[in-house]
């Protein structure tokens, strides 16, 4: 009878820890996003300045805002028990953590993440201004 009770608590333990991976508190890297974000602005403005020069000096010089935006909206992530809560200057929220799909379900849409060792990594979905780029956050020991 024991034996039951500890083999069902280890299959309980290996089963759930899966979520528990990215219970934590998880703060932004703003170097690393803010080139992730620097990088995406200027591919856009090499290919607008093949179009329109004006238009892509104009996307190049965008990306020096890069470092402002990123730190005014992201700024923390702490997760437990599968919701995380988003923290940062401009707004807080909650979201659901949907490990098998790698996405943060929120009530306005999903962002995808992956996680390697202690970071976390957000590919923020762009819009016409912003291209896609990567949010990197690490997990505070």
């Amino acid at each position: 009878m024991n034996k039951k009770i500890l083999i069902f608590l280890i299959i309980l333990n290996f089963g759930c820890s899966g979520s528990r991976q990215y219970d934590g508190l998880w703060v932004l890297d703003s170097e690393r996003s803010t080139q992730s974000c620097q990088a995406a602005l200027m591919v856009k403005a090499s290919e607008e300045i093949e179009e329109d020069f004006f238009e892509g000096l104009m996307a190049g010089l965008g990306s020096m805002g890069c470092s402002s935006f990123i730190n005014s909206v992201f700024s923390m992530i702490e997760i437990k028990n599968k919701t995380a809560y988003f923290s940062s200057n401009e707004a807080e929220g909650t979201c659901d953590v949907d490990d098998t799909a790698k996405e943060f379900v929120c009530p306005g849409g999903s962002m995808r993440f992956r996680k390697s060792e202690n970071i976390l990594v957000i590919t923020y979905q762009g819009s016409e201004q912003l291209p896609s780029f990567q949010i990197f956050f690490r997990k505070e020991p």
